[in-house]
């Protein structure tokens, strides 16, 4: 939004005032004539004021109906995705005692995260909200929970999307290592040393190296980055797969 003049009036917003007062504004070519606009509805949208969002002026939301929605709560939150995880996990017979703990860790990262990680204007997309916590869950859900058969394998995966969903956004190195900390405290009060799942490398998912055939492909950890180039030949030559291979093979650790 545009900056506040000091007596807190914005002038495109005034613009759009003027028409809400008075139906319409003057030509500035032809001095004296009113244009007059009619048959128009404006309907809008805002968050809280914070990260380069100003505060509007009441003489301009006085003309709107305004609906607001709070926050959901954690309870809320923990019955609607515990409900769907467990429906996963159970299915993960080696692992199904870690589903309490994944979710409550899941949880605490989300609110520290959006308690912590303030936009400012230098970091205005830092806005994170329920969405990016359904994320971390669809993105574990992707897996094979057959195939998970010890407590290291579910939190790197829990890892790598916590980090895909957050870590990816942020942008500079503090950000990310505060990132990287809170998921190693929450692993620790999983009972799990953090050495054991943040490797020396990198940590990456995929559903790109399997078999030939895309239903044949199943969504899980990268190790051998030779078979992501073996496998590029046989990948849609679109845009995503071209640079997801070119990121690949940018990596000196590739």
């Amino acid at each position: 939004m545009p900056a506040l003049e000091a007596y807190g009036a914005q002038p495109p917003l005034e613009l759009l005032r003027q028409w809400m007062d008075h139906g319409g504004w003057y030509d500035r070519k032809q001095i004296g004539m009113f244009q007059q606009l009619v048959d128009i509805n404006f309907a809008c949208a805002m968050g809280p004021p914070g990260g380069g969002r100003n505060p509007m002026t009441a003489r301009l939301t006085r003309h709107f109906h305004q609906l607001s929605f709070p926050e959901m709560d954690d309870c809320s939150m923990r019955t609607i995705f515990s409900t769907i995880f467990r429906a996963w996990i159970d299915e993960a017979i080696k692992v199904q005692e870690l589903a309490d703990g994944i979710i409550t860790s899941t949880l605490a990262v989300y609110s520290t995260v959006t308690a912590e990680l303030l936009p400012t204007p230098a970091k205005s997309h830092y806005t994170f909200n329920v969405r990016d916590l359904s994320k971390v869950f669809q993105g574990m859900l992707m897996a094979n929970p057959g195939k998970i058969e010890h407590v290291e394998s579910l939190l790197e995966l829990w890892v790598h999307e916590s980090r895909r969903v957050f870590r990816d956004r942020l942008t500079c190195d503090e950000d990310r290592f505060w990132l990287d900390s809170l998921l190693a405290k929450q692993i620790q009060h999983l009972r799990v040393t953090p050495d054991n799942i943040f490797p020396g490398g990198p940590l990456l998912y995929g559903d790109f190296v399997g078999e030939s055939g895309v239903d044949t492909r199943e969504y899980a950890r990268i190790d051998d980055f030779s078979k992501v180039r073996e496998n590029a030949a046989s990948l849609s030559t679109g845009h995503f797969q071209i640079v997801l291979y070119q990121t690949f093979l940018s990596h000196d650790c590739y």
